[in-house]
C-alpha cells in the first residue's frame, strides 16, 4: 500500500514541477516544416534516478542560437501550461552528468573496527560524444556511418549512434 502511496506523491511533484536542467544527446533536427513555422527537436537527457531520454523535445521558437547547439549542451526545459510537454527555452550553465554507483556492504557493528567489503561499480548517466574512427568501423563501416556522428554511451556501453 505505501508504495502506491509513494507512487502517488511522486507523480504529483513531479507535475508541479516547471522547470529542469538537462543535456543534448543529439543535434537539433528539423522535425516540421510548413514554409512559415519550422520546428526543431532534440534529444535530451534530464538525469533523473530513473535516467530516462526525452525524445523529440521543441525547441523554443525564435531561438536560433539552439539550433546550433552541439550534442552535449547544457539545456533549460520548461513545461507547457497546456498539455504539460516539454521544451527546451533556452542553454544552462548547470547540466546533469554521469555518476558512478558503488554497492558497499557492511558487516554488523559491534566493537571493534568494522570489515567492509566493495561491490561493483555501475556508471550510471548518458554521455555523447563523436565516434573515433575504430569505433566507425565497429558500428558499421567506412561509407555506411559518415564521418563526424555521435555516439550515446551508458557506462561506456555504446548504446546509440545518432
Amino acid at each position: 500500500m505505501s508504495s502506491v502511496l509513494t507512487w502517488l506523491t511522486k507523480a504529483q511533484i513531479d507535475e508541479s514541477i516547471k522547470e529542469i536542467n538537462g543535456k543534448t544527446l543529439s543535434r537539433p533536427v528539423l522535425y516540421s516544416g510548413d514554409g512559415v513555422g519550422e520546428t526543431y527537436v532534440v534529444d535530451v537527457d534530464i538525469g533523473d534516478t530513473e535516467q530516462q531520454i526525452l525524445y523529440n523535445v521543441a525547441i523554443a521558437t525564435g531561438n536560433h542560437k539552439l539550433t546550433y547547439a552541439d550534442g552535449g549542451s547544457p539545456v533549460r526545459l520548461q513545461r507547457e501550461e497546456r498539455g504539460g510537454r516539454w521544451f527546451v527555452s533556452g542553454f544552462s550553465k548547470i547540466m546533469p552528468g554521469t555518476y558512478t554507483k558503488t554497492a558497499v556492504t557492511l558487516p554488523t557493528y559491534g566493537f571493534s573496527i568494522p570489515i567492509y567489503t566493495i561491490g561493483t561499480t555501475d556508471d550510471v548517466g548518458y554521455s555523447i560524444r563523436a565516434l573515433a574512427y575504430d569505433e566507425l568501423i565497429a558500428a558499421g563501416g567506412y561509407g555506411n556511418i559518415a564521418y563526424g556522428v555521435f555516439g550515446v554511451y551508458k557506462g561506456g556501453v555504446l548504446i546509440e549512434v545518432k
